[in-house]
């Protein structure tokens, strides 16, 4: 995909926007970086080209109901969204979590859901009867 921006999206991490949810364990190497508070919003905000990125730094943090509208919204406006631990993001399992990164560009995804990923995945959460 040709990625998604309003003016020019950034050419390489030290040089993007990017919004967070939670707090990184280490810099992400980011020009500036916001925490607004919803993640299907935020998505919403990489569709558009306000932000460069977001990268959610919670582990097992989000259901499907708080991206999947920000994902529908990116993939139309031609931004990658994925989980930083290579799942599907589309499950329709209310105790699955995921953890999007997104990006207005593949060279900035990519950068930026490696960055994320932690050297072992999460183990999943087991639901509680």
């Amino acid at each position: 995909m040709a990625g998604a921006w309003r003016h020019r999206a950034a050419s390489s991490p030290g040089r993007s926007l990017v919004a967070l949810n939670g707090v990184p364990s280490r810099h992400l190497e980011w020009a500036q970086c916001r925490m607004f508070g919803a993640a299907a919003l935020d998505l919403c905000r990489v569709a558009a080209g306000l932000i460069d990125a977001y990268v959610d730094c919670d582990t097992e943090a989000h259901g499907p109901w708080d991206y999947l509208g920000g994902y529908l919204i990116c993939r139309e406006a031609g931004a990658d969204v994925v989980d930083a631990f290579d799942r599907d993001l589309i499950t329709v399992d209310h105790t699955h979590r995921r953890t999007p990164v997104a990006a207005a560009t593949p060279e900035l995804l990519a950068w930026f859901a490696a960055a994320r990923r932690p050297p072992t995945p999460p183990t999943p959460r087991t639901a509680t009867p």
